[in-house]
């Protein structure tokens, strides 16, 4: 598995390389930490613990990416030294995560009744109620609503 992409392949100018592709996988990471961090505050049983684990080996990956490539910079990194470490005990990381969700069971979807899901009317410009789909019923079919004419 090669970790380390050569750099002065891409651009003749390696420091101007650096600048870029760092800045660029920090604000990456960066939006998926905040996606799955949100995720994981607003998600519920086994998905939450799922999204904790996945916000975790994501900043574990990170902190280890920025700590492998300062030392890349000052030119101490080679493959295998102490610096690959913590990059795969990340990766290794995000393989058990996958490895153990597939043992989760299904939850079943839907909402906890907490927040009441309504339909804009253009016509009236208010919310209309859909008691229909706030219902917790197994046998509730959203394609039966129907939503009467205004004359």
């Amino acid at each position: 598995m090669y970790l380390v992409f050569p750099n002065e392949y891409v651009l003749m100018d390696q420091s101007v390389y650096n600048i870029y592709s760092s800045s660029f996988f920090v604000v990456e990471f960066a939006v998926l930490m905040a996606v799955l961090g949100g995720m994981a505050l607003v998600a519920e049983g086994a998905w939450r613990k799922i999204y904790w684990q996945l916000f975790g080996a994501s900043a574990l990956y990170l902190l280890s990416y920025q700590w492998l490539n300062s030392a890349l910079n000052r030119n101490e990194y080679y493959s295998g030294s102490i610096y690959d470490v913590p990059d795969y005990a990340a990766i290794c990381w995000l393989i058990l995560i996958a490895v153990r969700a597939r043992h989760v069971p299904s939850e079943r979807l839907g909402g906890t009744g907490e927040r009441d899901i309504y339909l804009y009317d253009r016509q009236t410009q208010k919310l209309l109620p859909t008691p229909g789909l706030n219902s917790r019923d197994d046998d509730y079919d959203p394609c039966v609503i129907v939503l009467p004419v205004r004359k």
